[in-house]
């Protein structure tokens, strides 16, 4: 799948904004299509790039995006609060059991937004 151009962007994110925003179900029913169909606005496929569901388990539960060297996202219903999240990613961060694991080295850059600093 090629990348697309700014222009082309644009053009899918009005269908996926569209289709996504008055989305009031649950976290878990949706995250994964959700995100699947979020890479398709920008041209990529998900497992193409490395981002996984559901890669890491800790006392947190599991991420609900694993993009290493890029990011990890955790999905709350659009009824819970973020702060929750930020709790989980915290956590993530904290309880990778191999101070060598790729979870952890790809996350040390994301401890500044995690702490709020």
């Amino acid at each position: 799948m090629p990348v697309r151009s700014g222009e082309e962007i644009q053009a899918a994110l009005g269908p996926f904004l569209d289709r996504w925003r008055a989305y009031a179900g649950s976290e878990r029913a949706e995250a994964q299509t959700f995100f699947n169909e979020l890479f398709t606005v920008y041209g990529s496929e998900r497992g193409a790039v490395g981002a996984r569901f559901e890669d890491f388990s800790s006392s947190a539960g599991f991420m609900d995006l694993y993009w290493p060297g890029v990011c990890i996202v955790e999905m709350k219903a659009p009824c819970k609060p973020m702060a929750s999240g930020r709790e989980q990613v915290k956590r993530y961060r904290e309880e990778s059991a191999d101070e060598d694991a790729d979870v952890r080295k790809s996350l040390e850059h994301l401890a500044p937004v995690i702490s709020g600093a």
